[in-house]
């Protein structure tokens, strides 16, 4: 008996071993938690004070299961890392922001956590962060092909507005075009874009376009307000590159298009000495087209600079530029189809009767030539309007008016609108023109004058007319205008301005300083001429600055004040025509 009670106590005892082992395999025999892993992060490269979005891509074969990225940088100094999206699934991404900081390389770790709860529920990977600052990277110089046009709003057309819609910003941001192609008078011209300022006693801008035009030939003038410059080059990237970061800086306004389509906009007022504004975009393999407007506005503070700076923050082998090859129907309006020729030749329909133009019972070659609108709120040098007769017989103004009517603005301090009518008074007799001479019609008689004026050459309003001007009134608004010359028998004469009773219909050149350039110099309009007959006085393209005219020295006078850049009482064209 005693013998049978030890072996079953040691069976007892085996049981129990055997029993708990496989109990112990029973608990663990489901599936082991598997280890997720993160795809391979590249080396990244960010600009100092701006960011980067990197996306973080997990892996896990445990399809069911969501995870947790966190990251950080190991030398907040250089750069910062902030983790966007959590938790994230295997179809998602998650997103990490890098900001540089400043210049140097730090080493970013990411893990990745799944939610099983189990030891090996957690990956890793490190890459490295390198931080370059603004001056790493070189501004493009070019060359650049330039044009310029008429029109300081960023959100018009001035190609399409100058050229009647022959040429348009959209044409040339798709197709662009070749050096040597026409614009109006001028010629797509390549030049460099250098990075230049130019500081005076309490600011700093730069006046690089305005030099790069003038250089290349596009202009003569120091100064072009309400102007617009256009630039295209070429970008070749050796493979599609995405999340490209491009720099710009503008005196004033900026608008970038990209493989003709707007990627960029800015519509400011503003100095610029460098990159002000940073976008993204992405690069095709192979040619990418840039093309750049910028708009120079002018301010009443004396402003007039007119500036651009460019980057593309690639390292040099990332990139190359070169002059653009356009489509050579680019600048050349889209012709219809010709009509097939029909059997039988059409006869044309009888137009119907016109009422005739009213014109004068005499034909009098009399014409507004030029007008001195520049003036000071208060105490102005007086402004002036040339009347020019080209005939051969002289022409007596009695019975004749001269209407003016005003743009409403602060810079008035005479009549708003008013009729100066010609006639025989107690100053004086009516005006008469003789032939190839001028009459100025002066707001006030000024003994500050280039001389050569005969007293039957001044017409002054403080005394005569009707219009009742008083001493160093301003009569003639900078915003805008409207003058008419009628005959004596009330037909029209001529007429002249940017104003239609309503509203004004362009920009007076260096209308937002009161008619003066940067310099403070008074400029005058001067009438434009097509083989010695003036064209249409309320035309923008009919009249020139006289800054911008290249006067011949003995065409430089001035009534008012010397420093006037100005031609009264020289007769007929003066700006070359």
């Amino acid at each position: 008996m005693k013998k049978t009670n030890k072996l079953t106590i040691v069976n007892l005892l085996i049981l129990l071993i055997i029993l708990f082992s496989g109990f112990s395999v029973f608990i663990g025999c489901g599936p082991e938690n598997e280890q997720p892993s993160i795809d391979t992060i590249a080396d990244q490269t960010v600009v100092a004070n701006t960011t980067k979005t990197v996306e973080i891509y997990v892996t896990d074969t445990d399809d069911g299961d969501t995870h947790t990225v966190s990251a950080f940088s190991e030398n907040t100094d250089i750069a910062t890392v902030t983790t966007i999206t959590n938790p994230v699934d295997l179809t998602s991404a998650a997103e990490l922001i890098i900001e540089g900081v400043a210049e140097g390389s730090t080493i970013v770790r990411v893990s990745v956590t799944d939610d099983s709860g189990q030891d090996n529920a957690t990956a890793e990977q490190v890459f490295e962060v390198t931080v370059r600052g603004e001056t790493y990277y070189d501004y493009i110089v070019g060359p650049w092909l330039w044009m310029i046009a008429p029109g300081g709003h960023i959100d018009v057309d001035n190609l399409s507005e100058t050229s009647d819609g022959v040429i348009t910003e959209t044409q040339i941001a798709q197709k662009g075009v070749n050096e040597g192609n026409h614009f109006d008078t001028l010629q797509w011209t390549s030049g460099h874009l250098l990075p230049t300022t130019v500081c005076g006693i309490f600011l700093c801008s730069s006046d690089n376009v305005i030099n790069v035009v003038r250089e290349i030939g596009l202009t003569n003038s120091y100064q072009l307000t309400q102007y617009s410059a256009y630039a295209l080059i070429d970008i070749f990237s050796p493979r599609a590159q995405n999340d490209v970061l491009m720099g710009v800086g503008s005196d004033d306004s900026v608008k970038v298009w990209l493989n003709g389509s707007v990627v960029y906009i800015n519509d400011a007022e503003r100095r610029t000495t460098g990159i002000q504004n940073r976008f993204s975009v992405n690069l095709e393999a192979g040619n990418n087209l840039l093309f750049v407007k910028v708009c120079n506005h002018g301010s009443w503070g004396g402003n007039d600079d007119w500036g651009l700076f460019f980057k593309i923050y690639l390292d040099s082998e990332d990139y190359t530029t070169s002059l653009p090859v356009g489509d050579n129907n680019s600048w050349h309006p889209v012709l219809p189809e010709p009509l097939p020729e029909p059997e039988e030749p059409i006869q044309p329909e009888e137009p119907e009767p016109e009422e005739p133009p009213m014109i004068p019972e005499e034909s009098f070659p009399i014409t507004i030539s030029e007008i001195m609108y520049g003036s000071e709120a208060w105490f102005s040098p007086p402004q002036w309007i040339e009347l020019s007769n080209t005939g051969t017989d002289p022409v007596n103004m009695t019975g004749w008016k001269l209407t003016i009517q005003n743009v409403d603005s602060e810079d008035l301090t005479g009549p708003v609108n008013g009729t100066i009518v010609f006639r025989d008074e107690f100053w004086g007799e009516a005006p008469q023109i003789w032939p190839n001479e001028t009459l100025l019609i002066v707001a006030d008689e000024d003994n500050a004058n280039s001389g050569g004026f005969l007293e039957d050459q001044i017409f002054a309003l403080t005394w005569r007319g009707g219009l009742k001007i008083g001493l160093w009134d301003t009569f003639l608004s900078a915003e805008g205008f409207y003058i008419k010359l009628t005959d004596k028998n009330g037909n029209l004469v001529d007429e002249a301005g940017n104003y239609d009773g309503s509203q004004t219909l362009w920009d007076l050149p260096y209308g937002f300083n009161r008619g003066k350039i940067r310099e403070g110099n008074r400029t005058s309009l001067l009438r434009r001429y097509a083989n010695s007959v003036a064209l249409d006085g309320r035309k923008k393209g009919s009249w020139v600055s006289a800054v911008d005219a290249n006067l011949t020295e003995d065409q430089k006078t001035y009534y008012g004040d010397k420093d006037d850049i100005s031609s009264p009482g020289i007769l007929g064209p003066k700006t070359g025509e």
